[in-house]
């Protein structure tokens, strides 16, 4: 929030170690497996993997009904080694593409459409079609699951804005500017 306001409650002096941490873990999203499990956090940590999910993520701890987390990648996941020679190699870049664009799911159109792939396009977003409960970010224009959109609405680019400024800190999410001549909020 951009102001001390005791109506709303008291403000904290400093993040603690527990939402640094997941900040650092969250920048790893989308860099897979192995950038994820070889972040360090504090108490000499490491991010945790939860790669059993439809939407891959890094995180420090398990919350919800995110599943075991995993603190060391498996073969295939990894982008060092081969599953079948175990030697030194890059995986298949469509596999790269696919969990790259996967992975920004979670961040929203805006960042889904901005993501380039290794062939140089970009990711593509679909709104959910009949049958689907959530949008998701794809590798490639596939239309058995739908139609991606062309260009993201202002509210799926104003929530990309904002967004970009967790991190940041309050003061930097209050004077961040949206559509409408508005500012973002912070929820902390």
């Amino acid at each position: 929030f951009h102001e001390d306001d005791p109506s709303i409650g008291t403000p904290v002096a400093e993040c603690s170690s527990e939402d640094k941490d997941k900040a650092t873990c969250a920048a790893q999203n989308g860099a897979g497996c192995e950038a994820c499990a070889t972040t360090e956090i504090s108490g000499y940590k490491y991010c945790l993997w939860f790669g059993d999910m439809e939407i891959p993520i890094c995180a420090p701890v398990s919350e919800g009904d995110m599943g075991e987390g995993y603190d060391v990648c498996a073969i295939v996941d990894s982008p060092t080694m081969n599953p079948t020679s175990h030697s030194p190699t890059m995986t298949p870049t469509i596999h790269n593409d696919e969990i790259l664009c996967g992975s920004k799911t979670v961040s929203g159109c805006t960042v889904c459409v901005d993501t380039t792939m290794s062939d140089g396009t970009n990711c593509l977003w679909y709104d959910p079609e009949p049958g689907q409960t959530y949008p998701f970010c794809f590798h490639e224009d596939d239309p058995s699951i739908g139609t991606p959109v062309a260009e993201c609405s202002s509210e799926d680019k104003d929530k990309a804005t904002c967004a970009a400024q967790n991190g940041a800190g309050c003061e930097a999410c209050a004077t961040t500017e949206i559509s409408g001549y508005k500012y973002c909020l912070w929820f902390g």
